[in-house]
Parts: structure tokens; sequence; C-alpha cells
């Protein structure tokens, strides 16, 4: 009599616990039908910006891929555990609207051009969405954004890009940093 209701016990806990796992576990992903969009373009800051992946408009919303977006917009973007990350590239930098001729900068000693820098081993390179010039030697990394106009660009660690009649030049600071 015991081992019979053991038997039934444990039938109706195996019965229970199969049907609530059914009943709490939904889909996790669910298929859609999307429209994919390659006649739309975009634009930003009144320029046309080329995608790599078309579109997809879905319930009347158009979506690009995150990633590509950040891009665009000057974003780095990581996935970890589920979770999507957005950081600013430029978050370190300061725009000056006219230069700053006069203030300690530079420390009043010259600006020094993207060749100077070269010959002590610096490569300046353009970042691959062509916003951002990198320049590095060894272990050491700076980053400046490309000016659309005469500016200069001072970061956080008082290091400053100058764009003046088109030609590029760097503050003593940056220089010596490389040094």
């Amino acid at each position: 009599m015991k081992n019979i209701r053991m038997l039934i016990v444990g039938l109706i806990a195996g019965v229970l616990l199969a049907t609530s796992a059914t009943a709490f576990a939904g889909p996790a992903f669910e298929r859609i039908a999307a429209t994919l969009r390659p006649d739309y373009k975009v634009k930003v800051d009144g320029s046309d910006v080329e995608l790599k992946y078309s579109p997809i408009v879905y319930n009347g919303s158009t979506y690009i891929p995150l990633r590509e977006a950040g891009d665009i917009l000057g974003y780095d973007v990581t996935f970890e555990s589920s979770t999507i990350t957005l950081n600013s590239k430029e978050k370190d930098v300061e725009q000056v609207s006219e230069p700053n001729v006069g203030t300690n900068v530079v420390e009043n000693k010259d600006w020094v051009s993207p060749d100077d820098l070269e010959v002590i081993g610096v490569s300046i390179q353009k970042s691959e969405d062509q916003k951002m010039f990198v320049l590095s030697s060894g272990d050491k990394t700076l980053l400046f954004p490309v000016l659309d106009k005469d500016a200069i660009v001072i970061n956080k660690n008082n290091h400053s890009i100058q764009r003046k009649n088109g030609d590029y030049s760097f503050s003593w600071s940056t220089y010596e940093y490389f040094q």
C-alpha cells in the first residue's frame, strides 16, 4: 500500500512539473515578417551616409543595425552578457570655436605638423568611419576628431588638434606625449 501511495505521489508530482514547465516556457525568440528597404537613404547633419546593410521596416518603424548607427554617430557599441552598451568616442574632447591664440594650451610652443610626429615614429591613421584621427606609437594612442572647419579641439589631457586653412597640426604636448 505504501509503495502504491509513493507511486501515485511521484506520478502526480511528475505531471505537475511537466505541465508547469511547458506553461511557463514561452518562446524566447519570435519570427517576424519585415520589409527590407534598400531604397531608403540616411543623412546625418545633412550629409548622405552609406549604409553597409539596408534598413528594415517592421510595424511602421524603420530599423538599422545598432552597431552601424553607433559608428555613424560616433559611438563604440559593445554587447556583453545580454547588455548592449554605447560609449561616445569623443567624450573626452571639447570644441573651441576660435583658435585660442595666446593661451597656455601649448605652453607657448609651436604646433607640430603630422610629418613632425611621423619622424618620431608616430603612426597617424583615420578610423574606419573616417571621423577620427588615430595617433599611435608603441602602447600609446590618442584620438582626435577629423574637423570639417577651422577650429581647435582640446581633449581632457590637454592634447590638441588644430585645423587652420585646411591644414592639420598638433599641440606640442601631443609631440611630448609620444617622445
